[in-house]
């Protein structure tokens, strides 16, 4: 991963823009470069665990 890469990491790219090391301009860039995954996407249905929680309420 290359330095801006880095920069613009979604851990840290909040933190960046706030410290002005990245521009918004940069971001924006860089996001509209990103290809469309959206093919690729799978939906996940997650149920909560049965724990018996409503059982004792």
């Amino acid at each position: 991963m290359h330095d801006k890469e880095k920069l613009l990491d979604v851990r840290v790219i909040e933190r960046n823009l706030r410290k002005g090391l990245v521009s918004q301009k940069e971001l924006d860039t860089h996001l509209n470069k990103l290809p469309d995954m959206q093919k690729e996407a799978e939906t996940l249905i997650v149920e909560p665990p049965d724990d018996g929680a409503e059982a004792d309420a």
